[in-house]
């Protein structure tokens, strides 16, 4: 388990616990540009990357019994994140829904999709961001 505390130290154990080659990382910190996250479960499996001769996958868990889109755009921001650490993009990512049952999604099929919906909600945001921070800096007189 990453230990709690500061977002930096939490990506840095995340990144020594994979360099590390744990089975299993549990509430690993993810961090690529401006986007973070926590992941439920970084799983390894056997496949060439820049840690060695293995690589990871995002799991999460879920209380619903169905997989909801969402839960896909998610899983695919913690894989492009834990891409820019291993240098390989997972080849799945994986839900364990509240009934236990596990589904498995290729990430491949949902990038597109994925970059696309972030590239839209980046074209918002930042504008966005600007003009909050353009008229906090404006002074009425």
């Amino acid at each position: 388990m990453i230990p709690d505390g500061s977002n930096a130290s939490a990506s840095a154990c995340t990144y020594e616990a994979l360099q590390a080659g744990h089975d299993i990382v549990y509430q690993g910190v993810l961090q690529a540009g401006n986007f973070r996250g926590k992941s439920d479960f970084l799983v390894r499996v056997d496949g060439p990357s820049a840690l060695g001769d293995f690589h990871y996958e995002v799991w999460d868990t879920k209380l619903a019994r169905k997989p909801k889109p969402y839960f896909i755009v998610q899983l695919c921001c913690y894989a492009e994140m834990l891409q820019s650490v291993q240098g390989v993009a997972p080849e799945t990512v994986r839900v364990v829904l509240g009934d236990k049952e596990t589904k498995s999604f290729r990430t491949g099929d949902y990038a597109y999709f994925y970059r696309s919906l972030k590239n839209r909600f980046l074209s918002i945001k930042l504008p966005l961001i600007l003009t909050i921070r353009l008229s906090k800096s404006i002074t009425l007189s």
